[in-house]
C-alpha cells in the first residue's frame, strides 16, 4: 500500500476515465431493456457506415504501429554504456561548472528530416544521471549511447579535469523482482506547477558566488547525500534522472488542447502575474474600469525574476524516478517518505515549483479496492525495475508523461559534492590529478 494519496487522476482509487465510461455503458445497457432493439439498430448502422469509418481507422492505427516499430528498431540497434564518475576530495567551483556540462549535452540529433523520423525511425538521444546508494555507499553513474560516450566524458572533463570516469557494468543488470529474494517499491516525481515555474535553483542559494567562504556554503544537494548515505546492511536506492532536449513541443494534456512550448508558457505566466497586479479603479461617473500601474509584491518580483531567467536557459525533457530495493527483512516502511517522497524537499520554493509524487507505480496504490492479493504491488515491483534497466521515458513500453528542466534546474539536483559536504558516503578519490614538474629527467 502507498503511504501518500496522489488523486489527481483518480477519485477514490478509480481512474477518472473510467467513470465517463462507465456511465456510457450504464445508459446503453438501460436502453436495450427498456427497448431491445436497439442493440440491433447501434450495430447496423456501425456495419452501415463502416466503409467511411473503418478505412480510416485501419490507417491510424496502422501508422501508430508503424512508429512504434521503427523506433523501437532503431532503439535496439543502440549501445548503451554507462560510465561511473569518482569525484575527487576537493571541488572548488560551484554548480555552474555543472550548468555548462548540460548546456553543452542539450543536443538532439537525428530528427532532422521526415525521413529520419517516419522511415529509419531515428529519435532523440536521451542520457541518464543516475545517484545510487548500495548500502549508504553512495556512486555518481551516466549512462549513454555508446556512440555519445566520448563526447560525455570530455565535456566532463573539460569543468572537472580531476575527475575519474570509467566505463562500469550495468548495476541494474539481472537485477528482477523475487519477493522470496527482495522487496522492491518505486516512483516518479512530476511538477506541482506547470513547467515554466522553476524549483529553487543554487542561484536562489547563492552558490553560484565563487569568493563565498566555504563555511557560509549551505548546498542542498547535501540533504539528498545524508539521505542516501542512511540506508542500512541490505538496502539500496536507484535514482535516475532522465533527460533529452526539449524541442519547443510538449506533450497535449488533452487530444484538443494546443500545443504550446514551455517558453510560450512561461511568458503568458509572467504577463497574468502583471495583469493580476495591476489597481482596476471604477469611473464613479462614466461606470468604466481602468487599470493602473502592476503593484507588484515581492514574491511576485522574484517569481517574475525566475520565469525571465529560466527564459534565457536551454531546456531538458525531464523524468525522475526513484527505486527502493532491499532484501526482504530489510525493507524500512519508515524510509519512503523521507528518503524518497521527500527526497527533493530542499528544492521547494512556495511561490516557485517543487518535485511531488506523480500518480505513477506504488504511490498511487491507496485503497483497498485497487490491490487484491498483492497483485497490482507485484506488477509494479516487476514492471518499475525493467523500465529503470532501459532508462525508459519518452518511448514504449513506458512512454510516460515528463516535464522540462532548464539546465540551471538540472546543475542543482545533480552536481559534484564540494569539499564541504561531509555526507559519509561519498566515496572520494584519494589523490587528485597534476601536470608532471616541468624539470622532471627524462
Amino acid at each position: 500500500m502507498a503511504l501518500f494519496k496522489v488523486e489527481g487522476t483518480h477519485y477514490l482509487g478509480v481512474p477518472l476515465w473510467l467513470i465517463p465510461v462507465s456511465a456510457f455503458v450504464g445508459i446503453l445497457i438501460l436502453g436495450i431493456s427498456i427497448y431491445p432493439p436497439l442493440l440491433v439498430i447501434i450495430l447496423t448502422w456501425i456495419f452501415i457506415f463502416s466503409p467511411i469509418w473503418g478505412p480510416f481507422i485501419l490507417v491510424v492505427m496502422w501508422w501508430e504501429q508503424w512508429k512504434k516499430y521503427i523506433r523501437a528498431r532503431f532503439i535496439a540497434e543502440q549501445t548503451p554504456v554507462l560510465l561511473e564518475i569518482k569525484v575527487p576530495r576537493q571541488i572548488f567551483k560551484t554548480p555552474r561548472a555543472m550548468e555548462q556540462v548540460f548546456t553543452n549535452l542539450n543536443f538532439g540529433p537525428g530528427e532532422t528530416t521526415f525521413i529520419s523520423r517516419w522511415w529509419d525511425g531515428k529519435v532523440r538521444p536521451w542520457l541518464s544521471f543516475e545517484l545510487v546508494s548500495i548500502e549508504g555507499k553512495i556512486h555518481f553513474y551516466v549512462w549513454v549511447w555508446g556512440k555519445h560516450k566520448d563526447y560525455v566524458i570530455t565535456q566532463f572533463y573539460a569543468q572537472y579535469p580531476d575527475l575519474e570516469i570509467q566505463e562500469v557494468e550495468d548495476y541494474s543488470a539481472g537485477v528482477r523482482y523475487d519477493p522470496n529474494i527482495n522487496t522492491v517499491w518505486g516512483m516518479e516525481y512530476e511538477l506541482a506547477k506547470p513547467d515554466p515555474y522553476p524549483i529553487k535553483t543554487y542561484i536562489d542559494f547563492e552558490l553560484d558566488q565563487d569568493a563565498k567562504k566555504e563555511e557560509q556554503i549551505v548546498d542542498p544537494l547535501s540533504g539528498v547525500f545524508e539521505r542516501l548515505s542512511d540506508l542500512g546492511p541490505g538496502e539500496q536506492l536507484w535514482v535516475q534522472i532522465i533527460v533529452r532536449q526539449n524541442k519547443g513541443a510538449k506533450i497535449r494534456t488533452t487530444p484538443w488542447s494546443p500545443r504550446k512550448s514551455w517558453k510560450e508558457e512561461a511568458s503568458e505566466e509572467i504577463e497574468k502575474i502583471y495583469e493580476k497586479a495591476k489597481p482596476k479603479t471604477k469611473d464613479l461617473i462614466t461606470g468604466e474600469l481602468s487599470e493602473g500601474y502592476p503593484l507588484l509584491k515581492p514574491a511576485e518580483v522574484n517569481t517574475i525574476k525566475a520565469l525571465e531567467r529560466s527564459l534565457e536557459k536551454p531546456g531538458f525533457d525531464a523524468g525522475i524516478r526513484a527505486v527502493y530495493i532491499t532484501k526482504p527483512d530489510a525493507f524500512k516502511g519508515n524510509n519512503i517518505p523521507t528518503h524518497i517522497v521527500g527526497l527533493w524537499n530542499s528544492f521547494s520554493s512556495g511561490h516557485l515549483n517543487k518535485f511531488s509524487p506523480a500518480p505513477k507505480w506504488h504511490v498511487s496504490i491507496d485503497y483497498p479496492w485497487q490491490e487484491i492479493g498483492g497483485i497490482l504491488e507485484r506488477l509494479y515491483s516487476r514492471r518499475i525495475l525493467d523500465a529503470y534497466h532501459r532508462r525508459a521515458m519518452f518511448h514504449p513500453p513506458y512512454e510516460h508523461p515528463r516535464f522540462v528542466l532548464t539546465t540551471e534546474e538540472m546543475a542543482t539536483i545533480y552536481h559534484f559534492p564540494t569539499g564541504e559536504t561531509k555526507a559519509p558516503g561519498i566515496d572520494r578519490i584519494s589523490s587528485t590529478k597534476g601536470e608532471p614538474p616541468a624539470n622532471l629527467p627524462t
